[in-house]
Order: C-alpha cells, then structure tokens, then sequence
C-alpha cells in the first residue's frame, strides 16, 4: 500500500512539474519543484515518526546542497522558493516545512503538494504570512521565531535552562546601505526600524553560553534548531543549524558558508560555539 501512495505520488509530481515556473506571487524554477517531489515522495514512509526525527531525515536530504548568501533577495520582492541552493535559515525553514506536511500526512493520508509547501513557507518567512514588500518579510530571527512560536510550531526552550540576556535591534535600520531594499528608500527603512522598535519593547532573550552546552547537552534533541547569537551590535542571530548526535557526538547539520554547501558539521558543538551563544527550539 506504501509503494502505491508513493508511485501516485511520484506521478502528480511528473505532471505538476511542466506547469509555470514563476507567477506574480511565487518565484521557483521547476527543479525546485522536481526536488520536493522527490524528498517528500521518498520520506512518506516516514511519516508516523516524530517530528524531530522526520527533520534530520529531511535534513539529510539536503546535504550537498549549494549554499549562496542572500537567496532570496529580490526585487520586486515575492515569495521565493529555493531548494537547488541556500542559507542557512532558509535550509532549516524548508525542513520545518516539509516536517510539517509530513507529520500531517501521517494524520490525514492526504498528500503533501508543492502549492501547501509554498503557502506554509509564506506563513512563516512573512509578518502574518502576508507579503506587501521588503519590510513585509521578517528579516531577525527572532520575530521568526516568535511567529512561528505564535502559530504552535516551534517553542523556545532556552529561558528554562539559560539566562536573561540583553538585545536591542538597529542593525538594518542602521545600515540602509548594506540593503539594495533600503538603500535609497527612506519609507521601507522606516517600516524597518519600527519593527525594531516593536521587538525592542517586546522580546525578552535569554541565552546559553558555550561552557554550559556540555551542562544542557541532554536538553538538546536531534531535530532541535540551534541559533547562534550574533556579536554584531544591534543583530540578533548570525547562523542556524539543526541538532545533530553523530555516532555520539552533539553537533548539528546546516547551510556553511565555509564548505559552501549543507554539511554535517564535523566539529562538536561546543568546539564550534567557542565563545558564543545559544539560543535552542523544540518543534511542537
């Protein structure tokens, strides 16, 4: 019955992947569409497992994949879809996705579509899943995170093993000119820093350090989301990655810069943090 679904499924595939490529709302190319098709199909029979399960087997799907800085930055701005290259928030927000429409497949047997995938990535990547320009998008990790803790996704765990730790936002509105969006447009900057100054009064941080990884590492669940507190002043979270133990060792599977591509990272987590922060979600 398993093979059934899994050949049906790979046949809408086939024959949704000759339609349209762009449209006013969606930018994808149709290999994007190819390889979700082709994850999703395959990781069907996985779906009964828990979702912190299904994510790093997701995850694994992507290993090799490009990453390329500012993927998604376009103009004019809409959904965009990108599963040939990535970053790193857009590689966990697409295993989150995927998660998702598996862990409700295995509740309604109805299958996942490309067209749902895009409309969760729109509810997550985008300020009450609307998209009404740049500033529309949510750019610091934590109003993402607050978003989508909002939505029942995911649950920050950090204040109950962490402490407090100070952040303001400025870092965008600050620098204007480090945004092709915000260079030159005054309106979408001030669009921008109110959103700053909305999550300035609004968000409470609290963090872990390095030294206390090896305290918490039972904590940390494979299929957690790791986010990395950035050291640059006014910017919230720098790097994410996904919660990996590999034959033992805690660390954790992201977009790096450094190889260029999604890895298994092969340092520990506590020797890659080194003088950082942590900052960890559990998916509901």
């Amino acid at each position: 019955m398993k093979r059934m679904i899994i050949l049906i499924f790979l046949l809408i595939s086939s024959m949704s992947a000759s339609s349209t490529a762009t449209s006013d709302e969606i930018k994808f190319e149709e290999q994007d569409k190819v390889i979700y098709h082709e994850i999703v199909g395959k990781l069907l029979s996985i779906a009964h497992y828990d979702k912190n399960e299904i994510i790093v087997k997701v995850a694994k799907e992507f290993l090799g994949t490009k990453y390329v800085a500012g993927t998604l930055e376009i103009v004019p701005e809409q959904l965009s879809i990108s599963l040939q290259r990535t970053d790193c928030i857009l590689f966990v927000e697409s295993c989150l996705a995927m998660t998702l429409q598996l862990s409700n497949y295995n509740k309604t047997k109805e299958i996942p579509t490309f067209e749902e995938y895009c409309d969760i990535i729109r509810s997550m990547r985008y300020r009450n899943g609307i998209v009404d320009g740049y500033s529309s998008r949510i750019h610091y990790t934590s109003e993402w995170i607050l978003q989508n803790e909002k939505a029942g996704i995911l649950q920050e765990y950090t204040s109950k093993i962490g402490n407090p730790a100070p952040q303001l936002f400025s870092f965008m509105s600050a620098h204007p000119e480090s945004y092709k969006q915000l260079k030159d447009n005054p309106e979408e900057t001030r669009k921008i820093k109110e959103v700053e100054q909305r999550l300035n009064r609004e968000t409470k941080i609290y963090t872990i350090s390095a030294s206390q990884i090896g305290n918490y590492s039972q904590e940390i669940n494979d299929g957690d989301i790791i986010c990395f507190v950035s050291t640059v002043k006014g910017l919230d979270i720098s790097h994410v990655g996904i919660a990996y133990h590999d034959n033992g060792k805690l660390t954790f599977i992201h977009a790096s810069s450094k190889a260029g591509k999604v890895i298994i990272e092969p340092s520990s987590l506590i020797e890659y943090t080194k003088k950082r922060h942590l900052r960890l979600l559990h998916i509901i």
